[in-house]
């Protein structure tokens, strides 16, 4: 390996991605100015970000890139990333400027984590608090910092001593489902959600929330356009498919269909809103049975369902029990 620039080191810790590494290693070696890191390691927290100069940075500290490269995200393609074998959406899924953390976490061991940056959680299910995204002096936290305990502008201060708000019970509920498909915390089992990759299981709960708080509408609804944090509309998704609620959810929404006015025939385009669209054309390949064949059988109880409202129809031999 190359000789080492910097006279101090770090170790590696759990859950740590390379670029969060960087800047704890420039805080131990009293690196006080952003620009200085580039100069002094060849490295930056945006190009760490994916991956590139994970053999430099490795190489500094003195060891393997397996140390952290596991917690580090690597570009895929043009538009994701891939962290723990999901592959998420390098622009969607992942905050590039904005720094957030959890000041409990950072109390206990003062380094980032991978999952920090990752912008579908916002609470700590460890410590049940909602992540935070500023400095204890009130600046922004950002990743032109150079700790990982406080902003560039905070001399001596750590947002160890910030007090975060409390977390909602359902939000994390859900964080710590998508934390414990990520090998983060204790993994909490929900084999409908379990067999599809995480972005569409995150897609899939935010798509179903938005259905339950927006009803039915024949234009496209995404859950960041509803009077409530997208957040919580996934969580109510979430909460909608844990405890099996989703088959009396579609009544709900034909009934309101009924009642709209619509001129068209029902079918799954119409009968269900935008949803029913959505639905239509998704990759049955990665979507379980146990959701596609509960739409539906669904439909079926309603309306003549033809060939062709979904990519690959899975019609049952006689009625399947409604089991979520």
């Amino acid at each position: 390996m190359a000789a080492r620039i910097l006279p101090l080191v770090v170790v590696p810790a759990e859950d740590e991605p390379a670029h969060g590494i960087l800047l704890r290693l420039a805080e131990r070696n009293g690196i006080l100015m952003p620009g200085l890191i580039p100069s002094m390691t060849d490295l930056t927290p945006s190009r760490l970000r994916e991956g590139n100069g994970a053999l430099r940075l490795a190489s500094i500290l003195g060891c393997e890139p397996a140390a952290f490269m596991g917690s580090t995200p690597v570009a895929d393609m043009r538009d994701h990333l891939v962290v723990r074998g999901e592959r998420l959406g390098r622009y969607c899924d992942f905050r590039v400027s904005a720094r957030r953390l959890c000041p409990h976490c950072i109390a206990e061991g003062p380094h980032q984590r991978f999952w920090f940056d990752l912008e579908f959680i916002t609470t700590c299910p460890k410590h049940e608090v909602g992540l935070i995204s500023t400095c204890a002096c009130g600046s922004p936290l950002s990743w032109q910092d150079v700790s990982v305990e406080r902003c560039v502008r905070c001399a001596g201060g750590t947002v160890a001593v910030v007090i975060p708000s409390s977390g909602s019970p359902d939000v994390i509920e859900m964080d710590r489902w998508a934390l414990g498909r990520l090998g983060v915390g204790k993994t909490v089992d929900l084999p409908v959600l379990d067999k599809m990759p995480l972005k569409q299981a995150i897609d899939t709960i935010g798509q179903i929330g938005a259905l339950d708080i927006g009803g039915y509408r024949d234009h496209w609804v995404e859950a960041r356009e509803l009077d409530m944090p997208e957040v919580q509309v996934r969580a109510r998704g979430f909460e909608i498919l844990k405890h099996r609620r989703l088959d009396g959810l579609l009544d709900n929404v034909y009934d309101q269909f009924l009642r709209s006015g619509h001129n068209g025939v029902a079918k799954m385009h119409t009968a269900y809103g935008w949803y029913g669209h959505w639905f239509s054309f998704l990759r049955p390949e990665n979507y379980p049975s146990e959701i596609s064949d509960l739409v539906l059988a669904n439909a079926e109880r309603k309306f003549d369902v033809r060939r062709g409202a979904f990519r690959q129809m899975r019609f049952a031999a006689h009625p399947i029990a409604s089991t979520l």
